[in-house]
């Protein structure tokens, strides 16, 4: 398992703003969910396939909605508590997050879950 810090995640941002071609957030907004992150700890663990147990549960993450309505209205926990309510609803505790699509704020949003609930 690695650590991602500040300048990896503002990497993983610039990449997949790249990748995901405008799609998956921009990274302006991207910038700023990394500040948001670091409100919470210094860095989220990165962990390899190899590294998660064959029968954990882990959850897919994303944000979806207007990009003019996060700017105005950032996502801090709903993320969160998204994952929380599946977890509870399909009694299971989750073991990792993973992103759903490439995207300077996709490819980070599960980071922000990782971070608060302190899994890879």
């Amino acid at each position: 398992m690695r650590s991602l810090i500040r300048e990896n995640m503002l990497d993983i941002s610039v990449g997949g703003g790249l990748l995901g071609a405008g799609g998956g957030g921009s990274v302006r907004e991207g910038s700023k969910l990394v500040e948001r992150i670091l409100q919470f700890g210094t860095s989220v663990d990165l962990a390899s396939a190899d590294e998660i147990d064959d029968e954990a549960w882990g959850a897919v993450i994303a944000g979806m909605g207007s990009p003019v309505a996060s700017k105005s209205n950032p996502r801090t926990y709903s993320p969160t508590w998204a994952m929380e309510a599946l977890a509870d609803a399909l009694d299971f505790e989750p073991a990792f997050v993973i992103p759903f699509e490439t995207g300077a704020g996709n490819s980070l949003t599960p980071m922000q879950v990782a971070i608060q609930k302190a899994i890879p």
